[in-house]
């Protein structure tokens, strides 16, 4: 329908985003993009086969089959609930769109003969649609896998493109698709296994809206910024401008994190500060048996501290359900600490049933450190950006969210002691007073200086960052001392891994088993056929 830049403000953003995306390929998008996006691809893939290997892995499949089948949407379905279920999906700025994005286009690979250069595009369409809605909520209740709606957006914009759909039947796709978008509730996606299915089931019911909106069926296309509209009711802050913002200069798809471990991502640096200390131990012959360490604290930005406090009601030992035990900091730290590494096969019951791990999990205490949350609310990711674009009006949304980790981040995790900051800083030590000598306000307890400026939105997301830091001290019963610390995790987007990400996503795709030949054909993708994806992909996506 074209678009012009002076149309846009009267224009519904669906519409606009629609008409945006619809149109762009591969030689609108650039190569470091279509990379990024042929690693995720690979990391989603190796997502998938690790869960298999895994008994929710194997339920899931015996639930509704492999991932590779002849209802596109099913198959879509199966692999939008492997990817969730063992917590080893990606990121981006905003969300863990991968589930959808990644999902549909590869279910859907065969029914439309796709090539590899159609469906590089039709994943860069998808992402870059998933993650513009998706930010425009993130100041808000929901963020990381609770925020299920992310797969509206997203399987919507993936079928639609393959399609080839006009702008507004997308449009009237997602009206229908968000016109009862999903409300998660903690208690169930912290326990038991119905989590694994949360991005599948609003995977399929986007693939719902797209054969409805086909079919001819009307939804509205103000759905995002109308006053009675998704924004209105999911967002503290509603974002709507930022659907819109930037299109064809501020790709998403290029604020790609892969995670190396199973697990939140909140959880890495953590992690990764554990693997160091492990084999700097093992070079010096020091024993890292549970009986020999007398603490570990481990400390972090609010982001890790608090999830590890919402976690810590549902973290049971060996009884421990899957989905709460990849946000226990203390379960995760303390293999990484013994063992050297954090792996799928680090979650299956005959590894979680340790008890050597679990005396030792009981010994990690997490703190708040203040400077790591200043540190990470600055980077692109997870909520930086969504700063810069509120400006003032996050403010209140920023002291409320400030008076939650005052309440629980600040506190020592995993000491039923659990100690109250009233009266200290977040870090555990100094002066009461901020630098005006009065008493610290919420924000400035949660690491938050009290005249916060996050600075203008990004035109580009070729410097993007995500900083989830910490670090971790192990005391020793001998009176040795081991520290490490780490900025950001391995596979967060940052430098490093702008160079480094198709190495990390290789890795990981190996791990599972795959063959070097094979990896190295799904990461050139660009060059393979409809035929050749086809046969690949049936080979990828059986069990291990």
């Amino acid at each position: 329908m074209g678009v012009t830049a002076a149309e846009r403000s009267s224009v519904p953003v669906a519409l606009v985003l629609a008409d945006w995306a619809r149109s762009i390929d591969g030689k609108s998008i650039p190569e470091r993009v279509i990379k990024f996006a042929s690693s995720q691809i690979a990391s989603q893939i190796a997502a998938a086969r690790a869960t298999m290997t895994l008994p929710v892995g194997r339920k899931i499949v015996r639930a509704f089959g492999l991932p590779v089948q002849e209802d596109p949407k099913s198959a879509a379905y199966v692999l939008a609930a492997l990817t969730m279920a063992a917590d080893f999906d990606d990121t981006m700025y905003a969300g863990h769109v991968s589930h959808s994005t990644i999902s549909v286009p590869l279910a859907y690979a065969a029914t439309f003969q796709a090539d590899g250069r159609t469906l590089l595009p039709a994943v860069v369409a998808a992402n870059e649609c998933a993650a513009r809605i998706t930010a425009a909520a993130t100041l808000g209740p929901f963020r990381g896998q609770t925020a299920a709606h992310t797969h509206l957006a997203g399987s919507v914009a993936a079928r639609m493109f393959l399609e080839q759909a006009d702008a507004y039947l997308w449009a009237s796709a997602w009206g229908i698709a968000f016109a009862a978008p999903p409300w998660t509730l903690d208690h169930p996606f912290f326990s038991g296994e119905s989590k694994a299915l949360l991005a599948s089931t609003q995977v399929r019911a986007g693939l719902d809206a797209c054969d409805a909106a086909l079919g001819g069926l009307d939804g509205i296309i103000d759905i995002f910024e109308h006053p009675g509209g998704f924004l209105a009711r999911y967002a503290s802050v509603p974002l709507p401008e930022v659907i819109s913002y930037g299109l064809g200069s501020l790709w998403h798809t290029e604020t790609l994190s892969i995670k190396i471990y199973p697990g939140c991502a909140y959880i890495d640096s953590a992690v990764d500060c554990a693997v160091a200390i492990h084999h700097r131990l093992t070079l010096l012959d020091h024993t890292i048996e549970p009986a020999a360490i007398d603490k570990i604290v481990v400390e972090s930005s609010a982001f890790t501290a608090g999830m590890d406090a919402k976690s810590a009601p549902y973290i049971d030992g060996p009884r421990t359900p899957l989905s709460a035990l990849g946000f226990s900091v203390g379960y995760n730290v303390a293999v990484a600490l013994t063992r050297g590494t954090l792996e799928t096969a680090d979650l299956a019951p005959e590894s979680t049933s340790d008890p050597s791990v679990w005396e030792l999990a009981r010994k990690v205490h997490v703190k708040h450190d203040a400077s790591l949350t200043w540190s990470a609310l600055q980077a692109t990711a997870p909520l930086g950006e969504a700063l810069k674009q509120a400006g003032s009006a996050a403010i209140p949304w920023l002291m409320e969210m400030a008076g939650k980790m005052g309440d629980g981040a600040n506190r020592e995790m995993g000491d039923s002691t659990k100690k109250d900051v009233a009266g200290k800083m977040p870090s555990g030590g100094g002066t009461t007073e901020n630098a005006s000598g009065k008493p610290p306000g919420k924000m400035e307890l949660a690491g938050i200086p009290a005249s916060s400026s996050f600075g203008p939105p990004a035109t580009s997301f070729q410097d993007a960052t995500k900083r989830i830091g910490a670090r971790v001290t192990v005391r020793f019963t001998d009176g040795h001392v081991e520290q490490e610390y780490r900025e950001s995790a391995i596979g967060a987007i940052g430098p490093e891994t702008r160079q480094s990400h198709e190495e990390l996503a290789r890795d990981k795709l190996l791990n599972t088993g795959v063959s070097s030949d094979d990896v190295s054909a799904l990461l050139q993708m660009e060059s393979l056929g409809a035929k050749d994806i086809q046969r690949l992909l049936r080979r990828l996506l059986q069990p291990a």
